[in-house]
């Protein structure tokens, strides 16, 4: 699981993001989109991992979420302080009940929605984990004799 205390612009950090879930969408593949990322939300929820990084201070704690071609990247906001976490689209499962609840390995955030925006942009989410693991499937399903 890929949780840390993010600092803009650190290379070693956005080394293992890429590494895990991709470069961000291009500035043109982003408009044609229609955005590739979420306003920010409130945290309503989350597992003790989360809990860990966030409940140092008594300040309400806000996330969003930047959608990349393999996965997720969600900034988790409090005060002054960044925490990041990449997911990959395979360990993702989204959930949508009074809150949009994010989970992976073991550990989940829940955000509060309330706008349509933050609605488009949670199913941009799922189409974009849906192509990417289509197409992971078609390669798999293409190359089955394909031996390590």
């Amino acid at each position: 699981m890929l949780i840390f205390n993010y600092k803009f612009g650190d290379s070693e950090q956005e080394d293992k993001i890429l590494t895990t879930i991709g470069k961000p969408y291009k500035f043109l593949q982003r408009v044609k989109m229609g955005g590739s990322g979420s306003e920010r939300m409130p945290i309503v929820g989350a597992s003790f991992e989360i809990l860990n990084y966030i409940e140092q201070f008594n300040a309400t704690a806000y996330a969003n979420f930047e959608i990349r071609p393999s996965g997720v990247l969600i900034i988790i906001a409090q005060n002054t302080r960044r925490i990041a976490w990449a997911i990959p689209y395979h360990y993702l499962s989204v959930f949508k009940s009074q809150s949009l609840n994010l989970h992976a390995e073991g550990s989940f955030v829940k955000l509060e929605m309330k706008s349509k925006r933050q609605m488009f942009v949670m199913n941009k989410l799922l189409e974009s984990k849906n192509k990417h693991l289509k197409s992971l499937e078609d390669f798999l399903n293409h190359n089955e004799n394909f031996t390590a």
